[in-house]
């Protein structure tokens, strides 16, 4: 009796702790922990401008479904860092929000393997999508105008001016 008492309690201890790790990396960010990076290459209607060198950390926030979202932008004057937050809002809906500590909150969405966002700034409509592989972080963001509506006016198209694309590796 003892033994089967021990290999049940062996067993519940086993399948506690793998369903525990199966649930410690089912948000996006968790799939996202650790340092990365690539070339952002920069394309103006449709031709290649520039390219900015990317390093891009993500770490798990203890106690929390947030994670630390930060991507540096290594330029030869400078680097620009984008210190910001993922906070996981409705798991069930895979809804998101990238806080970028200064008021200015962005909705996110996951779908699969992919967070995808979408707002304006101004006129300028702009989409960003983080895909996550086993192993790459493809990150693009595209913006564009607003052109003439078609149809019976209530549909509008937006053009595309702006990609901005980097394939991230794992460092």
């Amino acid at each position: 009796m003892k033994i089967k008492l021990f290999c049940f309690a062996a067993l519940l201890t086993a399948l506690t702790t793998t369903i525990t790790a199966q649930n410690s990396q089912k948000y996006f960010g968790d799939h996202c922990v650790g340092n990365w990076k690539g070339t952002m290459l920069m394309y103006n209607d449709g031709i290649l401008s520039d390219s900015v060198a990317v390093l891009f950390e993500v770490s798990k926030i203890e106690n929390e479904d947030n994670w630390i979202w930060r991507t540096t932008y290594q330029t030869a004057a400078k680097e620009i860092i984008k210190d910001y937050i993922l906070k996981l809002e409705d798991a069930e809906k895979g809804q998101y929000i990238i806080d970028e500590k200064d008021g200015i909150l962005l909705n996110c969405f996951q779908v699969e393997n992919k967070l995808f966002s979408i707002f304006s700034v101004g006129e300028n409509l702009l989409t960003a999508i983080y895909q996550i592989t086993d192993e790459q972080i493809i990150f693009e963001v595209t913006s564009g105008k607003k052109e003439q509506a078609t149809g019976d006016g209530t549909i509008s198209n937006y053009s595309i001016n702006h990609l901005q694309k980097v394939v991230l590796k794992k460092i």
